[in-house]
C-alpha cells in the first residue's frame, strides 16, 4: 500500500504494511492496562511503541510477535498520560493471564 501526504508544497509518498489482527474474546479476558507518564499517544507510536513490546517480551519471555496491542488512548482527564491495553500469547499458544501479567510487569 503507497501513502501519501502533503504539506503546502511539500509531497512525500511511502509503502506501508498494514497488518490485521482479530482481536479474539481470550486476548481482552487475558489483557491489562498499564497508564504511561509524559508520553501522548502520538509520540509513544512513533517513539516508544518498539521499546514497550519488546521490554513485554523480554520480562516475559516471549517473541515479540507474542505482545499484542489493543489500545493507546490518552488518558481521560490527565496530562501527557497514555493508557496501553495489552496481552501477551505464551509460546504455548494461550494467552498469560492478566492475574500473571500484573504480578510480572507491574513490580
Amino acid at each position: 500500500l503507497t501513502v501519501s501526504a502533503t504539506w503546502g508544497t511539500q509531497s512525500r509518498s511511502a509503502n506501508v504494511l498494514v497488518v490485521v489482527t482479530p482481536i479474539t474474546e481470550e486476548m481482552i479476558s487475558a489483557s491489562v492496562a498499564l497508564r504511561l507518564s509524559i508520553v501522548l499517544p502520538d509520540d509513544f507510536l512513533s517513539r516508544h511503541y518498539d521499546d514497550f513490546v519488546g521490554a513485554i517480551a523480554g520480562v516475559l519471555n516471549v517473541a515479540v510477535n507474542k505482545v499484542f496491542v489493543l489500545s493507546i488512548q490518552k488518558a481521560a482527564a490527565v496530562r501527557r498520560k497514555v493508557d496501553v491495553v495489552f496481552a501477551v500469547q505464551s509460546n504455548q499458544s494461550s494467552f498469560f493471564p492478566s492475574e500473571l501479567l500484573r504480578s510480572e510487569v507491574f513490580l
